[in-house]
């Protein structure tokens, strides 16, 4: 039986539904040419002609959306972004985001705000290195981390050169990263863990460069990470491992059979080996079907 009641239920439904459209309004990515920084107000949206109700919800409930194709955050401040920040989400849509000097107080303030990002490429780092006299580090807490890779859209590259407050394990991180097609840890206080390999293998993802700094596990370690990574549906074209402590010759050598007893069709050239007998890194680049090895001590 229809009754006045449910007549208002039905419109207070239709209301609320409308609303989470307008706080959900659909975007979409940041297109490849070159583009400056742009506000896209409510107005613009498609669906803004299809009434004046909408239209109001639209400017009342739709998020900010910001687009531009390289976003830099720096001491906490959006680099040329204009835009006064009111009680309503933004989402900053760009290829490269580059998170500058980056502290628990910058993580506040875009929790405060609801800044939100969508990127293809997410990278955190200090500022840079010629910058001697007024170089800063990004200092972070693993929950900033966490909740910046958490409450993020989408991105394709991860780069992170960071240290952690406190210690991180390695398989508390990866999740939030596993999706990626490449993958840059240089975070100090992240703690790799010698089941490395398996959160690897659980995760199941198919990266196409990894490159894992400050890396502090055993050869035992290092070498069944390696049999994940070669075990790949997909082989990474890229893998780079630089380690905390100087390794030995012997050990290079043993990396150099783990390539070898893989896959008979893959062909190895022969490794670059350091002039000293000890290395720091290893680095092994695939193009087609030929792999190349080469071990450093910077």
């Amino acid at each position: 039986m229809w009754t006045e009641s449910t007549g208002t239920t039905i419109k207070r439904f239709t209301y609320d539904w409308l609303i989470r459209f307008a706080e959900l309004h659909p975007f979409t990515s940041i297109p490849g040419r070159r583009l400056k920084l742009i506000n896209y107000k409510p107005h613009f949206s498609q669906y803004a002609v299809i009434s004046p109700l909408f239209t109001k919800l639209l400017i009342k409930y739709m998020p900010h959306l910001v687009y531009s194709r390289y976003l830099v955050i720096k001491n906490g401040e959006i680099q040329k972004n204009t835009l006064s920040l009111r009680e309503k989400h933004v989402i900053f849509i760009c290829q490269y985001l580059n998170l500058k000097c980056l502290t628990s107080e910058t993580v506040a303030f875009l929790k405060k705000n609801a800044i939100f990002f969508y990127a293809e490429w997410y990278k955190i780092e200090p500022t840079n290195l010629l910058e001697k006299i007024n170089f800063l580090e990004s200092v972070i807490t693993p929950d900033d981390l966490k909740y910046l890779l958490k409450y993020r859209h989408c991105f394709d590259n991860f780069q992170i050169e960071a240290r952690l407050t406190e210690p991180m394990m390695f398989d508390e991180l990866f999740p939030f990263i596993a999706h990626c097609g490449l993958i840059c840890l240089n975070v100090e206080n992240l703690i790799y863990g010698k089941m490395m390999a398996d959160v690897l293998r659980e995760s199941q993802s198919c990266p196409k460069k990894l490159w894992f700094h400050r890396l502090d596990v055993s050869q035992e370690a290092v070498l069944d990470l390696l049999d994940a990574i070669l075990s790949l549906p997909t082989r990474p074209d890229a893998v780079h491992l630089c380690f905390t402590i100087p390794q030995p010759v012997s050990f290079a050598k043993n990396i150099v059979d783990k390539y070898k007893s893989f896959d008979d069709k893959e062909n190895l050239t022969l490794p670059s080996y350091p002039p000293s007998p000890m290395f720091r890194e290893m680095h092994s680049i695939r193009e087609d079907s030929i792999i190349y090895i080469h071990f450093h001590n910077p």
